[in-house]
């Protein structure tokens, strides 16, 4: 090689260096070079998900790693949990694919110098139903704390272990559990504070005992209702305007309140609330049960009220001729009622002490309580099928909910709208339930042939 190459070669060699140098350090330091050669900062990507392992594509091109995309065209597929860096500021169609499971997809910004997270993403299974037990069910719901399933079959109240599948069952044909099976409402069962306990109508069942439960008609009368939990032990029923302490260990009735019309009552911390009536008004009245004593009476619009949700710390009365839910702190000098949220089934439910999901017929909505005082409310959808229920997932990032033969699901990240992904679609399915870790869905449905209740692993 001549002196001449040599000179040249060198100097070729500099300028590719002094080229390439400041683009490298610009890519290190979050820069690019756009199209009208303009230096412009980038951002970052970070995906998290559950379970990992999702594959990535930003606007549908598939992300791979570094060096394995320049060896190879198949394999080397960047997979979360994953941070993506040096993306130039714009909107990103991102789409998370994990083979066997729902595919999550949604249009995220990219900001100039600042990561973009992508957090908290639950990647349910597409899985199939399992049938758990075949029958022509009324109705069926799942004990909080074992997750056995309290099931109607015809003339039959079924218990289904969720261990071992041992079914028991109690036959109330010929008992005097109820004079009509359309009367028997399993929404609307009381489980004892230790949930191994169970008040349907007037029989208390044990699920150790499930064959052999206490008839509460014949220890105690004809005309008692609203048969409610104090303790493991103790219960509290109505008769007429009356209302009984009951010890199920002493058989021992004690009378602890007599008014002129009682509506309905609860008990929570050995204080007794009361809606009470006569011709033109409706009163919220609070006794001392330890003191025998009168504490509060608070006046409410005249109505016809019951009280729902009894282990939250505020009194939560229902108007159901209204479909109105009275939230109530009955000890609050300035003011009683919190809050007051029309249009709302009966079936709501708090999340924690601070926050409420709740539907109608066409809307989900969370109702925050923010230090105490202010609230605020939040629409998830509103959508022009019968919405049947809607229920919290354990991840604190999603929504179940059912309209006629579909589970969907919404998840709680607003940006670019809420992602809703249609978990099932079958014929007849009705009722269900999450069990408590959050990868199991409990529902009644008919698959081919096969009629009954199914359970569906999601994660």
């Amino acid at each position: 090689m001549s002196i001449k190459q040599r000179r040249i070669l060198y100097i070729f060699f500099i300028l590719i260096f002094l080229i390439i140098t400041p683009l490298i350090s610009l890519y290190a330091t979050g820069y690019k070079i756009g199209g009208d050669f303009k230096i412009q900062k980038t951002g970052a990507l970070i995906i998290d998900t559950t379970p990992p392992g999702a594959k990535i594509s930003l606007n549908s091109k598939t992300q791979k790693k570094f060096l394995k995309n320049i060896f190879t065209k198949n394999n080397g597929y960047l997979l979360s949990p994953a941070k993506i860096k040096n993306l130039k500021p714009g909107e990103y169609d991102v789409l998370l694919e994990l083979p066997g499971h729902w595919s999550w997809q949604k249009k995220l910004n990219i900001k100039p110098g600042k990561s973009t997270y992508i957090e908290d993403v639950n990647l349910f299974k597409n899985d199939v139903p399992i049938l758990v037990s075949n029958g022509n069910f009324n109705d069926f719901i799942i004990n909080p704390k074992d997750e056995n399933i309290v099931a109607i079959d015809n003339n039959s109240l079924k218990l289904i272990n969720q261990t071992n599948f041992e079914i028991n069952n109690f036959d109330f044909a010929s008992s005097s559990f109820s004079q009509k099976n359309n009367e028997i409402n399993l929404k609307n069962i009381v489980f004892s504070p230790n949930k191994e306990r169970l008040i349907i109508n007037n029989f208390i069942f044990d699920e150790n005992d499930w064959k052999n439960p206490i008839d509460l008609k014949k220890i105690i009368g004809e005309n008692l209702s609203e048969i409610k939990w104090g303790n493991d032990n103790i219960i509290y029923y109505q008769e007429k305007n009356n209302i009984y302490s009951f010890n199920l260990n002493s058989k021992l009735s004690k009378n602890i309140l007599k008014s002129s019309e009682i509506n309905d009552f609860i008990i929570k911390e050995d204080l007794l609330y009361t809606i009470e009536a006569d011709i033109s008004s409706t009163f919220l009245n609070v006794w001392d049960l330890k003191k025998n004593e009168y504490l509060k009476k608070i006046s409410l619009p005249f109505s016809r009220y019951k009280f729902i949700n009894p282990e939250h710390s505020l009194i939560n009365l229902y108007e159901y001729e209204h479909k109105i839910l009275h939230l109530i702190d009955p000890f609050s000098e300035f003011r009683p009622l919190k809050e007051t949220i029309n249009n709302i089934s009966e079936d709501c439910t708090w999340i924690n002490e601070n926050k409420l999901l709740y539907h109608n017929d066409s809307e989900i909505w969370i109702l925050d309580i923010i230090n105490g005082s202010s609230v605020k409310k939040t629409l998830l959808t509103r959508i022009s099928e019968k919405i049947k229920n809607a229920i919290w997932h354990s991840s604190n990032n999603y929504v179940f909910y059912e309209v006629e033969n579909k589970i969907r699901t919404i998840e709680l990240d607003d940006r670019n709208n809420y992602n809703i992904t249609e978990i099932i679609n079958l014929k007849n399915l009705e009722n269900i339930y999450l069990n408590k870790k959050g990868n199991l869905i409990f529902f009644y449905a008919k698959i081919g042939n096969q009629e009954g209740i199914y359970k569906l692993y999601i994660q």
